[in-house]
C-alpha cells in the first residue's frame, strides 16, 4: 500500500496461509511514520566580486520547513570547499570563477526521506583594479 499523505499511521499486516486450519490467520499491528522531506530553497543565481575585505554574499534559506513539523537543520555548500551551518550566512569566494551552491535541509526524525536539497549558482568575478 502507498501512503499519500505525512504523518503517523496505523498499518495492520494479516497473513493467512492455506492449510485451512482453523488457526491458519496471525497479524501484527505497527505504527509507521510516512515522512515528507523538508522544503527549502537556495535562492536565486548571484554574482559577486573578489578581491575585497567585504565581497561576500548573504545566503538566507530561512524559508525552510518541514510539512510534517519536524525541526529543519540547514547546511551549506559552496562550491569552493567551503561549507557553513546554519539557515544564514555569508561567504565570500576567494577566487574568481563559477560555483554551484548546495543547501541542504534535514529534518530532526533522522530519515534518508527527511532531506531535501537546492542549489543556485554564482558567478564569482575579479574587482576592477586588482
Amino acid at each position: 500500500r502507498r501512503f499519500d499523505d505525512a504523518g503517523a499511521v496505523d498499518v495492520t499486516l494479516i497473513v493467512t496461509d492455506d492449510s485451512g486450519a482453523a488457526c491458519n490467520t496471525g497479524s501484527d499491528g505497527a505504527r509507521v511514520l510516512v515522512n515528507a522531506p523538508p522544503m527549502v530553497d537556495a535562492g536565486p543565481n548571484r554574482e559577486v566580486l573578489v578581491g575585497a575585505a567585504h565581497d561576500t554574499l548573504r545566503f538566507d534559506a530561512s524559508a525552510a520547513i518541514d510539512p510534517d513539523g519536524h525541526g529543519v537543520e540547514v547546511t551549506w555548500d559552496f562550491g569552493d570547499g567551503n561549507t557553513a551551518s546554519g539557515s544564514v550566512v555569508r561567504h565570500g569566494f576567494a577566487a574568481a570563477g563559477d560555483y554551484t551552491v548546495t543547501v541542504t535541509a534535514r529534518d530532526t526524525t533522522g530519515l534518508v526521506c527527511g532531506i531535501a536539497t537546492d542549489t543556485t549558482g554564482v558567478t564569482a568575478s575579479v574587482r576592477p583594479g586588482n
